[in-house]
């Protein structure tokens, strides 16, 4: 036979602790008076304290609920509150599915809890899970305050013992204390359930210790993990709740709260990055009816050549958004502009180096001036039949959700828009490089503000946060009085797994969110800024979720950001400065036991070189 305990081993409150239960509670029976909301949080905290010592026993809920201060909350009716808090944990509680799984291998099954919940109760919740559909005669729930024995003394485990007739059996629960030491002093097998937070929800609730309102932030990064064991051992939803979600729901709620401020009717959100994006806002779109939703397929590439009017090199280059061509590989220009590859054979350098390189460049690209005018009046045709036609060419304030960086999509829309006599339209960032396009290309709007263009925040969010289903779109065509994207064949898309990863955990998580009665927008900011920062170091993430983190070039090649490194390869690490954003993250995927040593030598073996170079450099001028 197996015992299981409930809260925290077989069912998990969405919103945490008890406390916080209390808590929302609080808010719920005070939604107007601070003052007595606090009150009766610490009275509802301490209660169970107050009636076991009245009452000389383990209280029940109804022990706890006739010892209320009633000359101090005259205004409630304790019956109806403690309705209301049956009423709250029944909406707060989910099954831990590692845990359910454990329980669908064995027939022979009892719960025992130290808990003021009636057992009825209980019962009733379990069913709803499905959790007590093959109990036996024999199978019961044994609770603390029924049975005045809790398993904090191992009283309650004799109670077991001695109704069942059974000596011994194996015991589940969370607690080291009571589930697995006194279990084990009574002659039980006791196992360790892990129903503790991850790192990285750990690393916010390390972070929000001492803001006023922690117990708003508590309650968020408690669902996080109460949705999180929702799901059994996958990786990237886990991933998803803990750090894509407090990001992305945060940043589509400030996009959708400042679009009704400042007037904006439509939002386009940009493929392929935006694609999540756009699945969140549909989520919100009963609470913005005002706001129209599209999903507008563009890409730089299909932007650039029909932004050409005049084909000059320099225009050219600045619609490339470079500040000249010196560094740049001949093809990939070659590419953006659909030329023949071996256009510029005659030049016989690949790669455009010094400026004698520049000059020979520019002159051999002019050649090709007419023919890419031509190509991009054609072009512009037919993209402007696709703007038209998802009604980006249409009176009303519009504006653009993109991730970020350099801002080059909104120039060259914006630069379309103003040439055949339209408005500019504004965009939203999640990030952006300091590098930034200016407002004279387009107002914007960032999010989280700037970001370094090295930061390894970039192709984390970038690949793996806006996984899309999507190849990266190429140009258009018309068919049928109708404009379709061409998708460039040489990308592809996210891999299938990872995108419904990600939607079902972040998906999951808002909709639990818009449970609560609480507004969190307020606190969305912070939310989103601590995930942020907890994804650039790689001891605060579970690095197995980016194990197949690839990055895609323009013409689709690949390469893996992560991976298991040889020895050979963790000595280069240690003692080479010829490191990547990345490095230490294949470390920590390596072994992550050693990885917090070998990060630290590399760390401080980098500094002390430098000052040793330091130090060579002075004494060599004196």
């Amino acid at each position: 036979m197996k015992s299981f305990d409930i809260f925290d081993t077989v069912l998990i409150r969405k919103c945490g602790s008890a406390e916080n239960l209390y808590y929302l509670l609080a808010c719920e029976v005070y939604k107007e008076d601070e003052s007595l909301r606090d009150a009766f949080y610490y009275w509802r905290c301490h209660a169970e304290n107050l009636a076991k010592k009245i009452f000389k026993r383990e209280p029940s809920l109804f022990d706890i609920y006739s010892v209320c201060d009633k000359d101090s909350f005259k205004s409630i009716n304790p019956n109806k509150v403690l309705l209301a808090e049956l009423r709250l944990e029944k909406e707060n509680l989910v099954p831990n599915q590692k845990v359910c799984s454990m329980m669908d291998e064995c027939d022979d099954q009892i719960f025992i809890s130290d808990m003021y919940l009636p057992s009825s109760f209980l019962a009733e919740i379990l069913k709803s899970f499905g959790l007590l559909n093959n109990l036996h005669e024999n199978n019961r729930i044994f609770i603390s305050c029924e049975y005045n024995a809790t398993k904090a003394t191992g009283t309650l485990y004799d109670v077991v013992r001695q109704t069942l007739g059974i000596k011994t059996w194996t015991h589940y629960g969370d607690n080291i204390w009571s589930d697995v030491k006194l279990a084990k002093k009574k002659g039980l097998k006791a196992i360790l359930v892990d129903s503790s937070y991850s790192k990285s929800e750990r690393y916010y609730l390390n972070h929000i210790s001492l803001l006023p309102n922690r117990k708003d932030y508590d309650v968020l990064i408690s669902l996080q993990r109460a949705i999180r064991l929702s799901f059994n051992n996958n990786n990237h939803t886990a991933f998803a709740i803990d750090c894509i979600a407090p990001i992305y729901i945060g940043y589509v709620c400030h996009i959708l709260q400042t679009a009704r401020k400042r007037g904006i009717t439509t939002l386009y959100f940009l493929s392929r990055d935006s694609y999540i994006l756009y699945k969140i806002a549909q989520q919100y779109k009963k609470e913005y009816p005002d706001i129209t939703l599209r999903y507008l397929f563009v890409s730089r590439k299909s932007l650039i050549y029909p932004c050409i009017y005049e084909g000059k090199a320099d225009e050219i280059c600045d619609l490339l958004g470079l500040e000249s061509f010196k560094g740049e590989r001949v093809k990939r220009i070659a590419n953006y502009l659909q030329l023949d590859e071996h256009a510029f054979d005659n030049l016989r350098f690949n790669e455009i180096k010094s400026d004698k390189n520049v000059i020979a460049f520019k002159k051999a690209l002019n050649n090709y001036c007419h023919t890419i005018t031509k190509k991009s009046a054609k072009n512009r045709c037919v993209l402007l039949k696709y703007f038209r036609q998802e009604g980006l060419l249409d009176s009303g304030k519009k504006a653009l959700v993109d991730v970020g960086w350099l801002g080059t999509s909104r120039y060259l829309i914006n630069k379309i828009l103003v040439k055949e006599g339209y408005e500019m339209v504004e965009t939203f960032y999640l990030m952006n490089f300091f590098k930034v396009l200016p407002p004279s290309k387009g107002i914007y709007n960032s999010y989280l503000g700037e970001c370094d263009f090295k930061s390894p925040a970039v192709p984390i969010v970038e690949v793996l946060y806006s996984a899309s289903p999507y190849r990266s779109t190429l140009s258009y065509e018309e068919y049928n009085n109708k404009i379709f994207p061409i998708f460039n064949n040489s990308t592809k898309p996210a891999k299938s797994e990872i995108i419904k990863s990600n939607l079902i955990g972040v998906l999951k998580l808002l909709d639990n969110i818009k449970c609560f009665r609480t507004d969190y927008s307020e606190i969305f900011p912070l939310w989103s800024k601590l995930a942020m920062q907890c994804i650039i170091n790689p001891q605060n993430i579970d690095i197995t979720a980016l194990s197949d983190l690839e990055d895609q070039d323009e013409i689709g090649q690949t390469k893996n950001l992560v991976h298991k490194l040889s020895f050979r390869e963790l000595i280069h690490y240690i003692f080479s400065k010829e490191t990547t954003s990345f490095s230490s993250y294949s470390v920590y995927y390596t072994n992550p036991r050693l990885a917090p040593y070998i990060v630290c030598f590399y760390n401080n073996y980098s500094f002390l070189i430098k000052k040793i170079k330091q130090l060579i450099k002075r004494t060599i001028k004196q």
